[in-house]
């Protein structure tokens, strides 16, 4: 109640968060789980030849937002499931 925490994350092929190969935001989602990899998440494409390629990086990030000033929104903890190519799931906890 009149708070939202809203989460968007990125894509990219380097560390270098300044680099332009890294892909758009995608929209805020507030619903929890989200499935970056089916529902929004877009695949960069290779500078050269435009194909798709594989991101190593993953940026997320967390709005935090309050229309009242005695509540605040909490974020308690968040898990990051990926798959690499031929791999079994493996699963990260963020916090």
């Amino acid at each position: 109640p009149n708070t939202t925490l809203t989460m968007t994350a990125r894509a990219g092929n380097t560390n270098d968060l300044t680099d332009t190969s890294w892909g758009m935001w995608t929209q805020g989602a507030a619903a929890s789980p989200v499935d970056l990899h089916v529902a929004v998440l877009k695949p960069n494409k290779a500078k050269t030849n435009h194909t798709l390629v594989n991101d190593s990086w993953l940026q997320v990030q967390f709005a935090f937002q309050t229309q009242d000033a005695k509540l605040t929104p909490k974020l308690k903890a968040f898990d990051i499931a990926y798959k690499c190519a031929g791999a079994q799931l493996a699963v990260d906890g963020g916090m």
